[in-house]
């Protein structure tokens, strides 16, 4: 089953690429055994950034890739996350009510973005409902941050894209009110100027 978050295991190279960029591990994704016109689609759809495990780039065998197959290593222009981390876009908080499960992500369509998660029975739900979301100036940083705070719910799932079972990222087992204790409080240091640049 593909991976992504804190299950990879990135080499020293890798971990300084990602700390440099400010790469939420929740935006990694193992492409290991696919191949681009597979993981490509997957990654966009799912909002990852980076794909490792893939085929080693010519120049220097580097295995980071963006969905486009780019070397991200080779050459940090065709990275997007970084852009995407500054970017404009609604940070949204889902709630599966059967699964009893919780969302954290960032979209600039929360309207298509919930009607894709129910599509896909995503972590096995359909009943994906956006209880709230934002639109911010820096959306990819103020998702990460919220998500920092709920490590500790990280929940596991899986869907099935493509005929290839897909692990979930992004998913926490708590509550709405306690996610949005959590979305509210990153949102206020977020609007008045007293938000790190990157989780801590």
């Amino acid at each position: 089953m593909p991976q992504t978050g804190t299950k990879l295991k990135l080499s020293k190279i890798q971990k300084e690429f990602v700390a440099q960029h400010g790469l939420s591990p929740a935006k990694i994704y193992d492409a290991k055994g696919l191949p681009r016109s597979v993981y490509g689609p997957l990654m966009k759809e799912l909002g990852m950034a980076v794909a490792v495990g893939v085929t080693p780039c010519a120049a220097f065998g580097h295995t980071m890739r963006n969905h486009y197959g780019n070397c991200v290593q080779c050459n940090p222009a065709v990275f997007a996350y970084s852009a995407r981390y500054r970017s404009k876009g609604f940070v949204y908080l889902a709630y599966s009510q059967k699964k009893k499960l919780l969302k954290i992500g960032s979209t600039t369509n929360p309207a298509k973005r919930v009607t894709t998660l129910n599509g896909h029975r995503y972590a096995g739900a359909s009943d994906w409902v956006i209880e709230f979301d934002a639109e911010v100036e820096q959306a990819g940083r103020v998702e990460a941050h919220i998500q920092h705070q709920l490590l500790g719910h990280k929940a596991a799932g899986s869907y099935v894209r493509a005929g290839i079972i897909q692990e979930c990222s992004e998913i926490y087992s708590c509550s709405v009110d306690e996610g949005l204790g959590v979305y509210s409080a990153v949102l206020w240091k977020y609007w008045n100027n007293r938000l790190p640049d990157k989780p801590e």
